[in-house]
């Protein structure tokens, strides 16, 4: 039996509990795309629009994408991946003589 995971639902704002993706009931085997996000499940796992992920796919700047038949699905590893070559490492500094902040991206 698959035991319940807890996930916060951000629209929501409250944790629920789901059974684990790709979970058929009575049925242990996996599914074949229990490794890949839906735009969907991918655009709500993110907080972001359907309409985003299309921009971002057709920009070249979003998550590696497989697609089937003009659908496009999410590897999750893949997305993990993506999410990390994200990180960036902002450093704070005062302008001299302006009294501003500015900020500067470093890596």
């Amino acid at each position: 039996m698959f035991p319940l995971l807890p996930t916060f639902s951000p629209s929501l704002g409250v944790r629920e509990l789901r059974m684990p993706r790709g979970h058929v009931e009575g049925r242990a085997d996996m599914a074949l795309l229990d490794d890949y996000y839906s735009s969907l499940e991918l655009a709500e796992e993110l907080g972001r629009s359907e309409r985003t992920l299309g921009r971002w796919r057709s920009q070249g700047i979003g998550p590696p994408i497989t697609l089937i038949q003009q659908t496009p699905f999410y590897r999750i590893a893949s997305v993990r991946t993506w999410l990390l070559s994200q990180e960036r490492q902002f450093v704070c500094q005062i302008g001299r003589g302006t009294g501003r902040r500015s900020l500067l991206k470093g890596r």
